[in-house]
């Protein structure tokens, strides 16, 4: 006989004492034998239905092989015909060989042996248990857990109905608890718990109990027991409902069999109706308290109601807050995490609007009621709450969520739960979060979405664990020290479980980090696309995994077609993620879809609309296309939002220059950023003014320290030796010119090799090159360079590097003194997007040469 326990952690072993180990670390065999024994209803089931259950990613005649080979295994390892069959399409098993422990458990249950079905319940069906690439097992399981943990809380219950019979009041109130910890505690159970012990005829201990929940969830998640547990406890306190004596000793219970004959009738009470009136008396009070606990809930239902009028054909707007953290400081990234995982889900679900990304973390210590937060951000829904972890040896053991569901406009709570579990359910229960909260908005799921929102990412807790912490520090300020360790922390999530399809994918997103926003080295690159691969070969819906690869086509080799696939499909599973809309702006927007851009950076604010992250891009567009009026629209959104962000003042001080050229009101704008931001040393603009008013000395002053990182890339001129070159020249020192030149070269040259698979950065720092050269007076080999780079036809790849690349290419031709070439790019120039209208032509020293040109003068009119 073999004996499987799989109520708790999974133990297998023989009567005869041989050796199971070997089977035990086969975790899909071990769950196909689970299954086989456990699932309701139990006996034979069909092949087919397993092969969908545990090999779902494989084709047919594949599955089949791996179905037969794990019965083999099963076969063997079992012996004494443990599995059995039924023609070529059932297969269970023996009951007489395996004995397992749920179907004696359900078989004493169905038998009303409640102590001996108790004391077979060791935890959770398969309790840290997990097989990847079987998420119907894993669905399953989930489901499985759920209704035995509920029957076990019955037979509980049972158990202390039967006491309470007996007149046994302490096991009657040890079993009550029980029971009512292995469902969680939350109002429901609470007030069941009260009742009961006023049926023990103790209201101190029922008062006691309120009073203990309602301690802890002060101190847990600083809020207060539901209106109808409050009305309870005073219910009780100022004894308005019964005291119960007999009454109890009447009450039906499972575990009393029913009596042969029927009680007599009760003679009635003698007297009149003042015999009567304490029972009428008690009768009215029970119809208040009734109307009492029914009156909230009748208006939340008529409130929701209304407000589903109100909103006819609009997506509920929910924003899910960072969870508080109860437990020690080190945890926080727990909490804001848990709150990502419910956010992430949520967005996933077509018919909700998830209000995400800096917004959440910003009103994440706020003291604002949901109520404010509502008003704020257009939100109906705040979904927010509390975690506890316990920490064990080895670090966290156990966790308790505490999530709360709000509707916002009226301020009622319309969803609490608390969920105590073992760190290894943690995704699970967050996955049965994101579904009760769809479900109270009143989102109907497909079976296929269901699906999608119970599969979690690792059964692990140490690799989600490492996955947390890192997401933590790249979500946060994007320092190469921080994205370095972001990086090794989803490698060591992985080294635990490589089956792990998310780290996969962030691994991959700060390898491409590390490359475009650190300089370092294009290997990067080459990590960042097979570590992307991985997780799409893992989990090819996986939203993050389409995020990794569309941001790798974007910044490895400006591959926009590729990026655009990637991030739709992206977006078609998580239609509310920021990040992904950003992007995906940020590729419509290089690729010369100048609408599409516009209106995905104003849907990605919309989610998230305390980030500038959207804004900057939606202000850098609105400036190329030359709509002055909406770039200073977006500009005060962006600096009430954040007063220093430097490049906000970038953009508003380009406005008067390229509208009336106007150095005067630009120079104003400096001033202001100069007061205000942190990074304005950094900004190249306040050099061009200088130039624009013809004092070079000054203007070579601005170049001491790094370049702002925005104008870094896409700034026409290119580099700071370039630009000091072309002001030494127009100052009339032609050796400092030769000098800044030469290590121009030297310096594009080395860019050239990093950003060597990038078509729009080649012709942009080629651009560049030919300034330098032509600056050098190598005439041939300027040429060369603006022959390669119009033979790109840059506009074409890039809308935004583009066009910088043909201003640096008519500078160039400036230099060369070929007026034909130069006039033509100009002209070209203002019929493109970019920063170049007649307006500055005008004024600007480099391009003095062609001013007596009636060509240029034609331009400039």
């Amino acid at each position: 006989m073999v004996e499987l326990r799989i109520l708790g952690p999974l133990q297998l072993s023989a009567s005869d004492g041989r050796d199971l180990e070997g089977l035990a670390r086969q975790a899909k065999r071990l769950a196909l034998l689970a299954y086989l024994a456990a699932a309701v209803p139990r006996g034979l089931h069909r092949r087919d239905k397993l092969l969908a259950l545990f090999w779902p990613e494989l084709d047919q005649s594949r599955a089949r092989a791996a179905l037969s080979q794990a019965l083999y295994v099963l076969r063997t390892t079992l012996r004494d015909q443990a599995i059995v069959t039924r023609g070529d399409d059932e297969v269970g098993i023996n009951p007489l060989a395996v004995w397992t422990d749920v179907v004696a458990l359900e078989a004493a249950l169905d038998a009303r042996q409640y102590a001996e079905g108790l004391s077979l319940y060791r935890g959770a069906l398969l309790d840290g248990f997990f097989v990847s690439g079987a998420p119907e097992f894993e669905h399953w399981l989930d489901r499985e857990r759920s209704r035995l943990r509920l029957r076990v809380s019955d037979a509980a219950w049972a158990m202390a109905e039967a006491s309470l019979l007996a007149g046994e009041a302490s096991p009657a109130e040890r079993w009550a608890k029980e029971a009512v910890d292995l469902t969680t505690a939350e109002d429901g159970e609470v007030r069941r718990l009260m009742r009961f012990f006023q049926r023990l005829g103790q209201p101190a201990g029922a008062i006691r109990a309120y009073e203990s929940y309602a301690w802890r969830l002060s101190v847990e998640t600083n809020l207060e027991p539901a209106r109808e547990t409050q009305v309870l406890a005073t219910a009780i306190r100022t004894e308005v409902l019964e005291t119960p004596t007999a009454a109890p000793y009447l009450v039906s219970s499972p575990l009393t069999p029913s009596p042969a004959d029927p009680p007599k009738k009760q003679p009635a009470p003698a007297g009149g109706p003042e015999t009567r009136r304490p029972a009428g008396r008690k009768r009215l009070a029970f119809v208040l308290l009734l109307v009492i606990l029914l009156v909230p809930f009748a208006y939340r239902v008529i409130t929701r109601l209304n407000d589903q009028r109100r909103s006819a054909g609009q997506a509920p707007r929910i924003i899910v807050l960072p969870f508080k953290n109860l437990g020690p400081a080190e945890d926080a990234y727990l909490a804001q995490g848990i709150a990502d995982e419910i956010t992430s889900r949520l967005a996933t679900i077509p018919g909700i609007t998830v209000v995400a990304g800096e917004v959440s973390r910003r009103y994440g210590d706020s003291l604002q009621t949901p109520r404010e937060i509502a008003e704020e951000l257009g939100v109906d829904y705040v979904l927010e709450g509390t975690v506890t972890s316990q920490h064990t040896s080895s670090g966290p053991g156990r966790f308790r969520v505490r999530p709360r569901l709000i509707d916002a406009r009226s301020g009622d709570q319309l969803w609490s739960a608390v969920l105590d579990e073992d760190v290894s359910d943690l995704l699970t229960v967050l996955a049965s979060v994101t579904l009760r909260t769809a479900d109270e908005l009143d989102v109907v799921l497909d079976s296929a979405q269901q699906t999608r929102m119970r599969k979690i990412a690792t059964g692990k807790w140490a690799a989600y664990d490492y996955y947390l912490r890192g997401y933590a520090l790249a979500r946060g300020t994007q320092t190469v020290r921080n994205v370095s360790a972001a990086a090794d922390l989803f490698g060591k999530a992985l080294a635990i479980d490589s089956s792990f399809a998310l780290a996969w994918a962030w691994l991959s997103y700060t390898h491409t980090q590390l490359f475009w926003m650190h300089d370092l080295a294009p290997e990067h690159l080459d990590t960042a696309y097979t570590l992307a691969e991985a997780a799409l070969h893992l989990d090819p819906d996986l939203p993050d995994g389409h995020l990794a690869l569309g941001w790798y086509y974007y910044a490895c080799c400006a591959d926009y077609k590729g990026a655009l696939v990637q991030l739709e499909r992206g977006e078609a599973s998580r239609p509310g993620d920021v990040d992904i809309l950003n992007l995906l702006g940020n590729v419509h927007k290089r690729a010369g879809r100048p609408t599409l851009a516009i209106s995905t950076y104003r849907r990605a604010s919309n989610l998230d609309p305390h980030s500038t992250l959207p804004l900057l891009n939606l202000a850098q567009e609105q400036l190329w296309l030359r709509r002055y009026d909406q770039v200073i629209e977006t500009n005060h959104q962006l600096l009430a939002l954040e007063p220093r962000e430097g490049n906000a003042y970038v953009f508003e001080a380009w406005v008067p220059l390229l509208r009336d050229g106007d150095v005067r009101s630009a120079r104003e704008v400096m001033r202001e950023a100069a007061a205000a931001s942190d990074v304005y040393q950094g900004l190249r603009i306040p050099f061009y003014l200088d130039l624009l008013d013809r004092d070079y000395s000054a203007a070579l002053t601005r170049l001491h320290g790094p370049a702002s990182s925005v104008e870094l890339l896409d700034e026409w001129l290119v580099n700071d030796h370039i630009r000091a070159g072309l002001a030494f020249r127009l100052r009339g020192d032609s050796n400092a010119a030769r000098a800044h030149f030469d290590s121009a070269v030297a310096e594009i040259q080395a860019s050239l090799a990093h950003y060597r698979r990038s078509p729009p950065f080649q012709a942009w720092l080629r651009s560049g090159l030919a300034i330098s050269l032509a600056g050098l007076g190598k005439r041939t080999a300027a040429r060369d360079q603006i022959q390669l780079v119009l033979a790109q036809d840059p506009p074409a790849v890039d809308a935004i590097a583009g066009p910088a690349a043909l201003q640096n290419l008519a500078v160039a031709d400036v230099l060369l003194s070929d007026r034909g070439a130069a006039l033509s790019l100009l002209s070209r120039l203002l019929a493109l997007p970019g920063l170049l209208t007649p307006a500055v032509l005008r004024i600007d020293p480099l391009w003095d040469p062609l001013r007596d040109d009636p060509r240029f003068q034609q331009l400039v009119r």
